[in-house]
């Protein structure tokens, strides 16, 4: 983003819930969304709930078996799920985990917003029919044409490692949308 942007939340002492689905080691992505839009809106991490510190804490090794793991780590997801007003969702990579979260989410009509900042997924049918919106950062008419051209090819820009920038400017749309339907007021630094 070009412009600085003060986030004032129509709700103030009742905040929006949003719950940050995505890989368990996506841990960049959580600490940008808290750092840039904690102040506004209550987000909650899946990795820091009781249950999953309670799990680190008794299982440091992961020698408890994935039956016993899977029946504490899930239901409190789906309990925490519950608890929100939306679910954010960052895939860079499959997982089932972050699959399920999106179709639970989307079972209990949760809106639920796709961060897709290398594009993999915008054309997935399983991801569009669960998702109120598949982000991904903005593309030029010629980056567009040639996507949709070559049978699913990513563009060659998203061809790269890891870029935090891509995926930041991913994230901050998807807090746009959230934003606009919640009619939060969007102050820009010209205005202050």
């Amino acid at each position: 983003m070009t412009e600085e942007h003060e986030f004032t939340s129509v709700f103030e002492d009742n905040k929006l819930s949003i719950y940050l689905a995505g890989a368990g080691d996506e841990a960049a992505y959580r600490a940008y969304a808290v750092n840039q839009y904690g102040d506004y809106y209550n987000l909650v991490n899946p990795m820091t709930s009781k249950m999953h510190t309670k799990l680190i804490l008794d299982d440091p090794g992961n020698e408890m078996s994935a039956n016993k793991r899977a029946n504490l780590i899930v239901p409190d997801d789906k309990r925490l799920i519950e608890s929100c007003n939306y679910v954010l969702a960052f895939m860079v990579r499959y997982t089932a985990g972050t699959c399920m979260e999106i179709l639970f989410a989307n079972s209990m009509y949760k809106p639920v917003i796709v961060i897709d900042p290398y594009g993999k997924f915008c054309k997935d049918l399983w991801i569009i029919y669960h998702a109120l919106k598949v982000v991904v950062p903005r593309l030029s008419r010629t980056e567009w044409r040639e996507f949709q051209s070559k049978d699913n090819k990513i563009p060659d820009r998203f061809m790269m490692d890891r870029n935090e920038d891509l995926e930041n400017l991913a994230i901050d749309d998807a807090f746009a949308i959230i934003n606009k339907r919640e009619s939060v007021y969007v102050k820009t630094s010209d205005e202050r």
